[in-house]
């Protein structure tokens, strides 16, 4: 089986070759170059495909980009059996690349792939999971033509069987879900996922961070229930995440959702302390000292484009804000409903046990109370109105944007702005459409699952 570690090691050998060269890195780049060149005359399917991807990314010597040259390169390797190629040629045809999407051809490529890999092999598993992914997108969608003018229609059922296929493969030989859930390479993500458990266990550390920082004061905070619960919370999320059951009930509810394209529903994870790294900067916490309107001095968050919730439950469970989550997908709003709930449950039991212990004393004898957050299945572009009512007393606007169109982002982005009150904050994925100044707006990168150190914008409405 040809697999995408035996390119790797290849690859390896080759750097190990020239270490020792005396040329410079451009000479040592040129002559490698030559090297594949000479390999992929000689019909090397390795070589043709590396060729190939120096032409489609311009990294060969003449910085020619070509994605007609690279593709001769692929199928001349795909021809002979090598999975990267006919995987890379899938991926041309299927995303929009130069007016080359064409899902017929693409769907002959993703069954090649699915043919030459086994998840077995080191390297295979992930191109196979993906490869079915995007198999069964093809089966739920159809094509107008298969590549010769005939029309395929949609067949939901083979679609999710496929889908089941590759989450199979992912819960086997992947780690999860994941893989399957993130439509984007995932730099760092189980080491950033180990490094949330590890904070969230860490009641001391955690604990000290965090008493520092603006909270509801609503009894005693130094039970431990709302750490354990941020902890116990966390895992739950992560653990849905990763449920293949609830994964494929998303699918379905994105492709019900936006029917008209493969898009749509992308998913991205914000960890635990990159969170929390927003609310610790000054501008947030001064904005989170006070409440607005009717209720006083609780702060409220309001979450566009929620997803699970986790960035509204967070400060709710930690610090008693109240809060409320817009999400387009009935999926995420019922399945964070059912995190949140089971968190604030199990908290309101421990302050029942510690207030029958402690009696009911004047300071209320049990421990932090949890704020309360609500959920709402709502298109939030199409309901705006909804959106700014809930954004009059908001303290912070956290807007899950990032993979929005540019059109959606504008019209969000300016209606929760003109209607939050003044001394609130908007948390954006991104650079703001509204204008801005040195001092109404703070740069805070932080790490998610599409880039380490990403530079999330905190917009202060003054």
């Amino acid at each position: 089986m040809n697999s995408l570690a035996t390119r790797g090691r290849a690859r390896g050998l080759l750097r190990r070759l020239l270490s020792t060269s005396t040329r410079s890195p451009l000479e040592e780049a040129t002559a490698q170059w030559n090297k594949g060149l000479k390999l992929a005359e000689q019909n090397d399917p390795a070589a043709l495909c590396d060729i190939g991807w120096g032409y489609h990314q311009g990294t060969n010597p003449q910085h020619l980009q070509s994605l007609d040259t690279a593709m001769e390169y692929y199928v001349k390797s795909a021809t002979l059996g090598y999975s990267p190629a006919a995987s890379l040629l899938a991926d041309i045809h299927y995303y929009e690349h130069d007016n080359k999407k064409d899902w017929g051809l693409a769907q002959k490529y993703l069954q090649e792939v699915i043919a030459l890999t086994d998840p077995e092999e080191a390297g295979d598993a992930y191109v196979l999971a993906k490869s079915l992914q995007k198999k069964g997108m093809i089966e739920c969608h159809g094509i107008d033509h298969d590549g010769v003018g005939e029309h395929i229609g949609p067949d939901r059922g083979q679609g999710m069987n496929t889908f089941q296929q590759a989450l199979d493969i992912c819960s086997t030989h992947l780690n999860g879900s994941y893989p399957f859930l993130l439509a984007h390479d995932p730099p760092g993500l189980f080491e950033q996922l180990e490094h949330e458990q590890k904070l969230l266990s860490n009641e001391e550390v955690l604990g000290r961070v965090m008493s520092e920082l603006v909270s509801v004061s609503q009894g005693e905070s130094g039970d431990g229930s709302a750490l354990s619960q941020l902890q116990y919370y966390t895992r739950d999320l992560r653990v849905l995440e990763n449920n293949p059951e609830w994964v494929l009930k998303l699918t379905e509810n994105v492709l019900d959702t936006f029917p008209a394209t493969d898009g749509g529903g992308d998913w991205g994870v914000t960890y635990f302390a990159s969170s929390l790294r927003i609310f610790m900067e000054p501008v947030v916490q001064h904005c989170v000292s006070r409440g607005h309107g009717p209720h006083g001095q609780v702060p409220k968050m309001v979450g566009l484009g929620s997803a699970l919730g986790n960035t509204v439950v967070w400060p709710a469970l930690a610090f008693g804000f109240r809060g409320i989550c817009f999400d387009i997908l009935s999926s995420c709003t019922e399945g964070a409903s059912e995190l949140y709930h089971k968190a604030a449950d199990a908290i309101a039991r421990k302050n029942t046990v510690l207030k029958e212990y402690k009696g009911d004393d004047e300071h209320g004898g049990g421990g932090s109370e949890v704020g309360a957050v609500t959920f709402e299945t709502l298109d939030v572009v199409q309901e705006v109105d909804r959106v700014a009512e809930e954004c009059k007393d908001a303290n912070v606007v956290w807007i899950n944007d990032f993979s929005w169109p540019v059109e959606a982002q504008q019209i969000i982005e300016q209606t929760a702005y003109n209607n939050m009150p003044s001394n609130s904050v908007m948390v954006l994925y991104r650079a703001p459409h509204v204008a801005t100044n040195e001092k109404t707006m703070t740069k805070i990168n932080v790490a998610t699952s599409w880039n380490p150190n990403l530079e999330m914008h905190v917009v202060l409405k003054v």
